[in-house]
């Protein structure tokens, strides 16, 4: 690439290489592109298993992977409505989440149990 060329990623997916000028962003990411007629979703588990369009709020899917904060609030959600649905509670407190295979991310579950108020027993292998 050169100064003035901006690379265009599509779901994932190079779209190509464009004339541009030496101050344009160096790369364009666009993710999940559906138009709403195809907006179903038996359509985009056949555009994925294509490999033409991806989740749209996967930050390493724009090349932004910005550690485990970035997943932290799901995470804690998940907990949290996992204590309502499978133990009938709404406070953790005193309850213990155990944990593994954390991979890279492996800070968001210890933070997202302590943000629900629950006990994390975290196990991390380094083979």
């Amino acid at each position: 690439m050169s100064s003035e060329q901006t690379l265009v990623m599509y779901s994932g997916h190079p779209l190509g290489l464009f004339p541009s000028h030496k101050d344009a962003p160096r790369v364009t990411i666009t993710n999940g592109m559906v138009i709403p007629n195809f907006s179903t979703k038996p359509m985009y588990d056949k555009m994925f298993a294509l490999g033409v369009t991806q989740y749209g709020q996967m930050t390493a899917g724009s090349y932004a992977y910005i550690g485990p904060q970035g997943i932290v609030h799901g995470t804690t959600i998940t907990i949290m409505n996992a204590g309502r649905r499978y133990l009938g509670v709404d406070e953790l407190a005193g309850k213990v989440f155990v944990t593994s295979g954390l991979g890279g991310m492996s800070g968001a579950q210890p933070k997202a149990a302590t943000i629900a108020g629950c006990v994390s027993v975290t196990a991390e292998v380094n083979l």
